[in-house]
């Protein structure tokens, strides 16, 4: 009705790093196609079917739905090819502000999936690796 068009993406959750709820969930986010129309916003976060993600989001109780927290800077790919998982964010079409003298830290492109688990987990040195699927 407002000439916005949204894109709607069903997830199946393989777990929680924080929290729990249903093993399927509806992630919307605004831009998509409609009808020959296409609306883009620049630096949504892009969800590809058949990736494995660790994704921010924030839930809409009214509605049901999930979004994603801060655009593309919400979704890390998950890549298990290599030795140890890593994750990737893609952060093409996000402009930074940064207000005050001192700049803030900028994480690399990649980590490990075991850094970034670390970060709202800080203990996961005690229990199983991260990086052997032990996320809880």
């Amino acid at each position: 009705n407002r000439g916005e068009i949204y894109t709607r993406t069903d997830l199946r959750v393989r777990e929680y790093v924080l929290g729990d709820g249903p093993r399927w969930i509806t992630v919307q986010q605004l831009g998509g196609e409609l009808a020959g129309l296409r609306m883009t916003v620049s630096g949504n976060a892009d969800l590809v079917p058949g990736s494995e993600v660790l994704i921010f989001l924030d839930h809409d109780a009214v509605t049901g739905l999930h979004y994603v927290v801060g655009l593309a800077q919400g979704l890390f790919t998950i890549d298990r090819t290599g030795p140890t998982p890593t994750v990737t964010r893609e952060l093409d079409g996000l402009s930074f502000y940064l207000a005050g003298p001192m700049p803030l830290p900028r994480w690399a492109q990649t980590r490990t999936l075991r850094d970034v688990t670390r970060v709202f987990l800080p203990n996961l040195d005690e229990g199983p690796s991260a990086d052997e699927g032990g996320v809880r």
